[in-house]
């Protein structure tokens, strides 16, 4: 199989599952920041996945078997990371930065080491994805997306910490996304 075509099914498996995931958390709206960081997110994170193929055609005859299979790894790891965060959010999850009815303080499960995973699997995805299709150019659309995460981490966490009872002892004792290094 080309490695372009394993880098498709790869994030077709990761965008399927984050949808069904998505569907199952509906919930009613406390509070809402009018923070609009999301957009660089998933912009960023739309264009790298979007160049990818395209520069791995145009640029890049052979890829070696350890890179493709090493970006596979990575993009299946970054998928359990999603799928995993989604599961332990139940219908906590949004992707806007804002307090639900009822909401309460996830700390069980990934939340448990670490308070934003589903962050971390765009990063470990967008990690794998690059490695695998032996990306150059993408890598900046990498760096531009983790820019735009830690601003919105940022700002999440503020917003949270205002507004969510619990939350700054609970940022006491877990690392915003690598356990034991940030």
């Amino acid at each position: 199989m080309k490695p372009v075509n394993i880098y498709i099914l790869t994030i077709l498996v990761y965008g399927v599952l984050d949808i069904i995931l998505q569907k199952n958390s509906k919930s009613i709206v406390v509070s809402k920041s009018r923070d609009r960081t999301y957009l660089p997110v998933i912009l960023t994170f739309i264009l790298n996945l979007t160049v990818l193929p395209f520069e791995a055609k145009m640029f890049h005859k052979s890829i070696s078997p350890l890179m493709i299979f090493t970006g596979v790894v990575l993009c299946v790891a970054a998928t359990i990371i999603r799928t995993k965060g989604q599961l332990d959010l139940k219908k906590g999850f949004s992707t806007r930065i804002e307090v639900q009815n009822d909401h309460k303080l996830i700390n069980t499960g990934l939340y448990s080491m670490i308070r934003h995973p589903l962050y971390l699997a765009i990063l470990v995805l967008l990690l794998g994805a690059n490695i695998m299709l032996k990306a150059w150019f993408s890598w900046i659309f990498m760096l531009l997306n983790s820019l735009a995460l830690y601003v919105r981490i940022d700002k999440e966490e503020q917003y949270l910490r205002e507004n969510l009872p619990g939350y700054r002892e609970y940022m006491k004792n877990t690392w915003r996304l690598i356990p034991g290094v940030y």
